[in-house]
């Protein structure tokens, strides 16, 4: 990732079992620097969301996860031309998700093998 770009986080919401309603979805990213873009988020997962362009925090409250699915939500983040080359880690967490889940679950980075870590991304700066 270079400074100016975005680039597009995907969260994959696997559901074996049963409808779960009202689950919160929250999404902090570790720098101020970099920001949600407006009008980027997309989810057939319903819910209500904070106004999240421009900063770096998004939420959706009271979504539906239906039965036996994979859902998505997709979003896109802007690194800013004056970012400098560093490399974060970035994790989302599911909430209310009821008693045989737990009441909060982190997200996981689909290329490890280890379950719950946070997705490393790396800012770099063009020569």
């Amino acid at each position: 990732m270079d400074p100016g770009d975005a680039f597009t986080y995907t969260f994959t919401l696997f559901n074996n079992g049963a409808e779960l309603t009202g689950i919160d979805f929250s999404d902090v990213l570790p720098s101020p620097q970099l920001a949600f873009v407006d009008g980027t988020l997309s989810t057939t997962l319903g819910g209500t969301t904070n106004a999240f362009g421009g900063t770096n925090t998004l939420t959706i409250t009271d979504m539906t996860l239906p039965a036996n699915t994979a859902s998505t939500i997709t979003v896109d983040v802007f690194v800013p031309a004056t970012a400098p080359a560093v490399t974060f880690d970035n994790q989302a967490t599911l909430s209310d998700l009821g008693v045989f889940l737990g009441e909060t679950l982190n997200s996981d980075d689909p290329t490890t093998v280890i379950f719950g870590d946070p997705t490393t991304v790396s800012i770099n700066i063009p020569v």
